[in-house]
């Protein structure tokens, strides 16, 4: 388990570095993966804990396991993340539709306005 999770946590870094280091690789859709990226590190990060805690045999209280499995950025992470997919959808949808006009459309603030709730 703990290899899977070190291999998920290298890949999307190595993902991430790629695309924000070589101009020609930031599209729309690239920038959309890379901030799911970060989401899915926040995520395996937050299991990283609890594979620790459970591996080391720590008994946690009823509201400590509610905390435990609610901390706040993992939730968000985890809803933002259902989102994103849904988004990555849409912005392949536009693409498909209205290829040349997708591609005219500036790439920071489309991406910050798919970000917006």
């Amino acid at each position: 388990i703990l290899l899977l999770v070190f291999i998920g946590f290298f890949g999307n870094v190595a993902f991430i570095s790629t695309v924000l280091s070589r101009r020609k690789c930031r599209s729309s859709r690239a920038l959309l993966l890379c901030i799911l990226c970060s989401l899915h590190c926040v995520m395996l990060t937050h299991f990283f804990m609890n594979v620790l805690r459970t591996f080391n045999g720590t008994k946690l209280t009823k509201q400590e396991c509610i905390f435990a499995l609610t901390i706040p950025p993992t939730m968000y992470a985890v809803s933002h993340q259902a989102m994103l997919y849904l988004l990555l959808g849409f912005d392949l949808l536009i693409s498909l539709i209205d290829p040349a006009k997708h591609h005219q459309i500036r790439t920071i603030p489309y991406v910050v306005a798919l970000q917006v709730p």
